[in-house]
């Protein structure tokens, strides 16, 4: 026990707990200051007609919104992601499991399927 009559486990843990504290808050800090803050002022700035050059910014609400929505090339792009994530990530992650499983594998020329496989990182 220690002199004020409480375990000295308690003690410990508390020394713990702040060393934890004071390793976090310059990560916090950090991502505040490089992530949270952007992502808070570029929602801002969607929500205004703002100017590059000049101080002048006007509050427009939704519209800028609206004409997103209405742009072609933006629709395209949206399809082009949804497109990319649904049909060719799933496709290269069949086809990465598959050459992982023949590399694995113990079959005839497997010697040789892994030597032309890995052939090119060696030679780089």
């Amino acid at each position: 026990m220690g002199a004020t009559g409480k375990p000295k486990i308690f003690s410990y843990h508390k020394q713990e707990a702040n060393a934890a504290l004071w390793f976090i808050i310059p990560s916090f800090f950090l991502l505040v200051v490089f992530v949270f803050y952007p992502m808070i002022r570029a929602l801002f700035l969607s929500f205004n007609s703002y100017q590059l050059i000049g101080k002048n910014t006007t509050y427009i609400g939704i519209e800028n919104y609206i004409d997103l929505l209405k742009d072609k090339s933006f629709l395209y792009s949206i399809w082009h992601s949804f497109y990319f994530a649904i049909i060719v990530i799933p496709i290269q992650t069949v086809i990465a499991l598959g050459l992982a499983l023949l590399i694995r594998g113990k079959f005839i020329g497997v010697g040789l399927f892994r030597t032309a496989y890995f052939l090119p990182v060696v030679i780089s």
